[in-house]
């Protein structure tokens, strides 16, 4: 079993539909809703930083990141419940039904997400061709969306 914390809603209507959590090893597991009868269950993906932020620019499809993990056996059930968030099996091929998995052509719209926050949001437009290139080196950095949040009220426009 391993132990969740939320990073990220993405999507809610009525609880979270879509959310991004991170276990203590660091590692994202991307969580769509499928089933609400013990608590809430998730399918979650393990999902690289790079890959995540290519589905949160909207360049992945949501169902094309669960059929096409980066890694085998990165697929688990989450199940939330009591305020806890707990992967509490890795599901196996034979496991995953259509209905578990999200509609195909779902793509993540930031637009929409920023529009519908309550908390405080910078945008940075960066050009196409760099994006790869802040994403790598936010990796290597090890930064958080947490940390370039707090480091952008340090930043001075000249």
């Amino acid at each position: 079993m391993i132990k969740l914390t939320l990073d990220k809603i993405l999507e809610f209507y009525d609880v979270p539909q879509l959310f991004v959590a991170r276990d203590t090893m660091d590692t994202n597991y991307l969580c769509v809703l499928y089933r609400k009868e013990r608590g809430f269950e998730y399918l979650a993906v393990q999902i690289s930083n790079i890959r995540l932020h290519t589905f949160l620019c909207g360049d992945l499809d949501l169902r094309k990141a669960y059929e096409n993990p980066e890694q085998d056996n990165s697929l688990y059930h989450v199940l939330v419940e009591k305020e806890q968030i707990l992967a509490d099996r890795l599901l196996q091929p034979n496991e995953i039904t259509a209905e578990m998995l999200p509609e195909a052509g779902y793509y993540f719209d930031a637009e929409d997400a920023i529009e519908d926050s309550n908390t405080d949001t910078l945008q940075i437009n960066i050009p196409s061709s760099d994006r790869s290139f802040l994403a790598d080196m936010a990796t290597r950095m090890g930064w958080t969306a947490s940390t370039l949040r707090k480091a952008s009220r340090n930043i001075a426009v000249l």
